[in-house]
């Protein structure tokens, strides 16, 4: 008996704190936009890692047969961006 009392005890004090934690994040959420805060999407300012002069880069180190990891590190962009730009230059 006593130890489902404090099961009902301690579900109702549960959803009690998951009601504040609610009501503080929809304030704080209310609060930023009042601000004139964002959040999500790509920031403003935010530039592209590859750009025309790192595509036609790409496009070089290929023809000499650098593995696309090496090319990767050498123009400080992640290997998907080198897979990315060896699609580009493909359709172009």
């Amino acid at each position: 008996m006593a130890g489902r009392l404090l099961k009902v005890i301690l579900a109702g004090v549960s959803e009690y704190e998951g009601e504040v934690i609610r009501e503080r994040i929809k304030a704080g959420i209310a609060k930023a936009k009042a601000q004139g805060k964002r959040w999500g999407g790509r920031q403003v300012g935010h530039r592209t890692r590859l750009t025309g002069k790192k595509l036609t880069a790409v496009d070089a180190l290929l023809k000499e047969g650098t593995a696309k990891a090496e090319i990767a590190r050498q123009l400080n962009i992640s290997e998907r961006s080198v897979y990315r730009a060896v699609e580009l230059i493909a359709r172009s």
